[in-house]
């Protein structure tokens, strides 16, 4: 990966990730990000910022994930 890369984080259960997502995000489920953080954590190393999402104005996942 270069310098400046963004990803995305997809905070949703895993399931609403398989059902469709942004291209090329990550699925990090915001419940579940001790669990399944050290399978994405490498992928993560070149971010220069790192974007998380999941369902809305209503949906505090994305933000429980951005201040894990």
């Amino acid at each position: 990966m270069q310098t400046g890369y963004c990803p995305f984080l997809d905070a949703r259960p895993q399931a609403q990730y398989a059902q469709g997502h942004i291209r090329g995000a990550l699925s990090l489920p915001g419940q579940d990000a001790d669990r399944y953080f050290m399978e994405t954590a490498d992928r993560l190393d070149n971010a220069g910022m790192i974007i998380t999402y999941c369902d809305g104005e209503s949906c505090d996942l994305s933000h429980e994930l951005a201040l894990f």
